[in-house]
């Protein structure tokens, strides 16, 4: 059984007992590319092996990465809740597509990290979540898409790609409750099991089975996690191995059997634990899958008849302006009318009223025209008018016989016409014409 960064952990233990800066360390996962998280994201699997890599270049020039608790937002800012420290990162291929982050953290010796420290010797699981800067691209998972084969279960779903990511270096991976990638902070019995491991492989007690034989410096080592399952199977198979060489080491054998118990019963746990887990993700997909259908045919069919009765609301508004001009038009006409019959009757009345006595006939003749010619329109100004044409009737009786009258009506026309208001209402001659008709037959039939 192989584990790695074994010497480096040991030697940062060794490192934490002399400045008191550090009270543990535990290895965890970080994160992963290429699978869709719970945040419905995905992380370019390449581009974010690249990101890693140069992560933990920057960690050995010296970089302070600090872990903060429960991953508050970029808008909040960083704080000093900081239990750990990462130290180291490195990756590992899960399959075709998927690559996952590991890593090493510090504890440190604060209130936080005594706090951390103890939730994680008592079986509390604690997640990792990465902080990071990228440019979200909506992509949707179908059998064309270069993340399909990692993701299958997720066909047809929209989700976002991170594209030309980076990590916050402020704090590139922080503790949290519910990781988005379902990445935790390995158990304190795994952790336990490999120190033990380490040990007897250390003191030549035990020989490493499976360790892979080292590959020339020209070629980039291939490395991968082995699960649960392969170090339980590792472990039994070298307690057999002891046993049968008879070498005395009972006390390593029973703690070591003791592990072996505990992790089985474990990753039985776990076994039936995800079992149930992946049921019910498979409903819940279901069921999303359904919600989002019946949401954009009825989105859909919404929008349609939106636009129907907004086409149809369009038409009646332009229906109701015409009809809304038409009946403006039809009532002005109304009001004109009625105003000139009214205004027409009054002035015939005024002009058979004052026409009587002398010259009638003329007066009445003059004063007719007046109105049919737009000159005389008040009502008012009527009596006036005749006073001024019975006077000139009068001088042009008085004058020799001949053209006379008509020379001097002539002569008072100028007169007449800048004294007289301009005629205000449309129609009021023909209005007047007919009043005097209707006027003068009573009065003949009187």
């Amino acid at each position: 059984m192989q584990f790695r960064h074994t010497s480096k952990l040991r030697n940062f233990r060794e490192e934490q007992s002399e400045d008191a800066l550090f009270i543990g360390s535990f290895e965890a996962d970080l994160g992963v590319g290429g699978k869709v998280n719970l945040n419905r994201r995905i992380y370019p699997p390449q581009d974010f092996r690249k990101a890693n890599e140069e992560l933990n270049r920057r960690l050995q020039e010296g970089l302070v990465a600090p872990g903060e608790e429960g991953h508050p937002s970029l808008m909040d800012g960083p704080s000093f809740r900081i239990p750990v420290v990462l130290r180291e990162v490195w990756t590992t291929e899960d399959a075709p597509g998927v690559i996952r982050s590991q890593g090493v953290f510090g504890i440190t010796n604060t209130q936080s990290g005594r706090d951390v420290k103890t939730l994680h010797e008592i079986g509390v699981p604690i997640g990792v979540s990465s902080k990071m800067f990228a440019r979200p691209e909506e992509h949707v998972l179908d059998q064309s898409s270069e993340f399909y084969a990692a993701n299958r279960e997720h066909e047809g779903a929209f989700v976002s790609v991170m594209r030309d990511i980076a990590f916050d270096e402020e704090g590139p991976y922080d503790l949290v409750r519910i990781p988005s990638a379902q990445t935790f902070v390995r158990s304190a019995e795994s952790v336990e099991v490999r120190e033990a491991w380490d040990r007897l492989t250390s003191e030549g007690v035990l020989q490493d089975p499976v360790s892979e034989p080292a590959l020339p410096e020209t070629q980039p080592q291939q490395e991968t996690d082995m699960d649960l399952q392969e170090k339980i199977d590792a472990l039994e198979a070298e307690l057999k191995e002891v046993r049968t060489q008879g070498v005395d080491v009972q006390e390593v054998n029973t703690e070591m059997e003791d592990k072996v118990k505990t992790l089985t019963e474990a990753n039985e746990a776990l076994g039936v634990a995800l079992e149930a887990a992946q049921n019910t993700a498979n409903d819940l997909r279901e069921q999303l899958s359904a919600a989002e259908k019946t949401a954009s045919q009825d989105e859909d069919e919404r929008l349609v008849s939106l636009r129907e009765n907004a086409k149809a609301d369009r038409e009646r508004l332009v229906e109701a302006e015409a009809q809304l001009e038409e009946t403006r038009a039809a009532l002005e006409t109304l009001r004109t009318e009625r105003l000139a019959e009214k205004q027409a009757g009054e002035l015939a009345k005024s002009v058979l009223e004052n026409a009587q006595g002398d010259f009638e006939d003329l007066v009445k003749e003059e004063l007719s025209n007046l109105i049919q010619g737009g000159v005389l329109s008040a009502p008012e100004k009527v009596g006036e008018h005749a006073e001024r044409i019975r006077a000139i009737c009068k001088r042009a009786a008085e004058k020799p016989a001949g053209e006379a009258k008509v020379v001097a009506l002539d002569e008072e026309v100028d007169e007449r016409i800048d004294d007289v208001p301009p005629l205000a209402v449309e129609g009021l001659g023909d209005e007047f014409v007919a009043h005097m008709n209707r006027l003068s037959a009573g009065l003949t039939q009187e």
